[in-house]
């Protein structure tokens, strides 16, 4: 909101190319043919960005890494302010309200297609319920919520 009220303009749209002159980008090309002129350029395309610096002729070290969030409630409650805690195994565990939040860096990670979103359910049953439980018995009886990629 603060952007919109100092003028920044959002278009939601795909980068299709660059234009670079003198080593600056003068404007991007989008999906729908429109150019957009610009005096700065802010490469915010998360996984996608070393697409997008590749246009401008440069490489940056981004690749897509697949990361699995589970929402999950607890039938025993957790007393007291719980923390935000990692486990070494690195799953972790954040109270989100009365939910709670977790994931993991997966099992086989490494780069992952930009469109795959596909979801693996496993994770949560082999590998972050295990380590969970192990640190907080508590959590010995959980019932997952909501989930993305």
């Amino acid at each position: 909101r603060a952007a919109r009220a100092s003028g920044v303009e959002y278009i939601d749209n795909a980068v299709t190319a660059l234009d670079v002159v003198d080593g600056r980008v003068i404007s991007a090309r989008l999906a729908t043919g429109e150019t957009v002129a610009c005096g700065t350029l802010v490469n915010a395309a998360g996984p996608r960005a070393q697409q997008v610096a590749a246009m401008a002729g440069l490489s940056i070290p981004v690749a897509p890494y697949k990361r699995y969030s589970f929402v999950f409630a607890s039938a025993n409650p957790i007393p007291g302010r719980m923390p935000n805690v990692i486990d070494l195994s690195g799953t972790f565990v954040r109270p989100e309200g009365e939910l709670f939040l977790t994931g993991n860096t997966p099992q086989g990670d490494g780069p992952a297609d930009y469109d795959d979103f596909e979801m693996h359910f496993e994770e949560f049953d082999d590998y972050i319920w295990p380590a969970l439980w192990h640190r907080i018995p508590a959590f010995d009886a959980l019932k997952v919520q909501t989930s993305w990629t």
